[in-house]
């Protein structure tokens, strides 16, 4: 989904109708990093996704990368977010300090009480490196092949 999907008139009717379909499910609307820096004034997404949070819908925001700059850019959403995933590719192995960023994200998730995920975890590698900063949500080719749904 883009942003201006999120931000059009008529999601929030969308949105109503699938989380009466689905209770007692949590759906989550992920929303790429890219795609909020890019906007200039962040008031419209914050008042949408704080209506959204009214009726239970959680957010995410995806595609977190190693540089620091990150936080600064998304801080005033914090608090209305619950999901922060990084995927393990934007995170350079020749480094020594991988990980310094990684453990960054996750002081960050528990100042914030939010889950931190890492996607695109495929080697054991990466595997050990999660194990030592006890980052337990994981996702990636590692632990299996995506399935589609229908």
């Amino acid at each position: 989904m883009t942003l201006e999907q999120f931000l059009s008139r008529d999601f929030k009717k969308k949105i109503a109708q699938i989380v009466e379909n689905i209770k007692p499910l949590d759906l989550v609307i992920e929303i790429s990093y890219h795609e909020i820096v890019k906007r200039k004034r962040v008031r419209s997404i914050l008042r949408k996704m704080n209506a959204f949070k009214k009726q239970g819908v959680l957010f995410s925001i995806n595609n977190l990368g190693a540089d620091f700059s990150f936080a600064k850019k998304i801080h005033y959403l914090l608090p209305v977010i619950d999901i922060l995933k990084l995927d393990i590719k934007y995170f350079n192995h020749k480094e020594k300090w991988l990980d310094l960023p990684i453990a960054f994200w996750g002081k960050l998730a528990n100042k914030y009480q939010l889950a931190l995920i890492v996607s695109g975890v495929e080697t054991k590698s990466d595997e050990h490196l999660l194990d030592v900063l006890a980052i337990d949500l994981r996702s990636g080719y590692l632990y299996g092949m995506p399935e589609q749904f229908i």
